[in-house]
């Protein structure tokens, strides 16, 4: 049996914004929530939000650091990593709370958990239930994404969304594979907490897509607190005497380095949802790496669908 819904909107982060808005305008509306993971999103449980409230306890010892530039004599007897990772961790999941507990309370809206996969025109199927909506917001957000390197299944490894969600207490050393922000923020963060921190990044400078000179400065400004491996890429990774170990290849020259810690962060980008939820079954087409293709008004090309935020 069929359920028919007026909208269906997969995910709980930019979905919400437009479905809120939807409600004020037609207050008799039918809507169907599709969440796989936890609710909020990605920007509050994995992302924005967790970021910026581990990166300020980092910039407050920063700035106690350089306090005596100001003849400012002040000492730092203490940090709490773990406690600092628990508040975090508290807050974000007591506003996911509230806003499953709001959407399960909404006489319009019927929350599903799980993945949503289409498998007919309109249609979807999360678990043995199927659904059919006239119009369709896909916000089905995206992933980490997880380079074919040797080894590293093998090794095991973390990503920003185990690292948010998951872990209790900073390892004594890290290699974190990426050079993007996601690399920068966590590095960052780690270092200030007493970790040991590689970056391996494939480009010559740090977040390439910033400006050059923006580029630039925060490379030698994070050089302060991490190892930086620019130019490398992260070519094997295997377990030795408990420990774990990337192997790093020179782009220039061609040369391995071997860096070992405690623990790896696989930071190298993200993967489309489009493998899981499956939109080509419906009409809409994604590119050669399953993002979904939109017009400016983030149409999809498939009358009635739209698709926005990370997908």
């Amino acid at each position: 049996m069929v359920k028919f819904y007026d909208v269906i909107a997969f995910g709980t982060g930019s979905a919400l914004n437009i479905v809120s808005s939807i409600i004020s305008h037609w207050p008799e509306i039918r809507v169907a929530v599709v969440e796989k993971d936890i609710v909020g999103g990605i920007c509050l449980t994995r992302g924005c939000i967790p970021s910026k409230m581990v990166l300020y306890p980092a910039e407050l010892l920063a700035e106690i650091r350089r306090a005596h530039l100001f003849g400012i004599d002040v000492k730092v007897n203490g940090v709490d990593s773990k406690f600092i990772l628990r508040r975090m961790r508290k807050m974000v999941f007591r506003e996911s709370r509230k806003i499953e507990e709001s959407l399960k309370a909404h006489p319009r809206i019927d929350l599903y958990k799980g993945v949503g996969e289409f498998v007919d025109e309109y249609t979807v199927k999360i678990g043995d239930e199927l659904i059919k909506g006239e119009k369709i917001l896909l916000c089905t957000g995206s992933r980490p994404f997880i380079p074919p390197i040797p080894g590293l299944e093998e090794a095991g490894y973390l990503t920003s969304k185990s690292f948010f969600l998951e872990v209790e207490e900073l390892p004594k050393s890290i290699v974190i594979i990426g050079g993007g922000y996601v690399a920068v923020e966590l590095g960052f963060f780690m270092s200030m907490m007493g970790s040991k921190v590689t970056i391996i990044g494939k480009r010559p400078r740090l977040v390439p897509r910033e400006e050059p000179e923006i580029s630039e400065l925060l490379g030698r400004e994070l050089l302060r607190h991490v190892n930086l491996l620019l130019n490398h890429m992260a070519v094997e990774a295997f377990k030795r005497d408990g420990r774990k170990v990337v192997v790093a290849e020179n782009l220039e020259t061609g040369g391995n380095v071997e860096v070992e810690a405690d623990e790896i962060l696989v930071a190298a980008g993200r993967h489309s949802n489009s493998d899981l939820t499956k939109p080509e079954k419906t009409g809409v087409k994604v590119d050669e790496k399953g993002w979904i293709i939109t017009n400016e008004y983030l149409e999809t090309t498939k009358s009635n669908i739209w698709a926005f935020g990370g997908c």
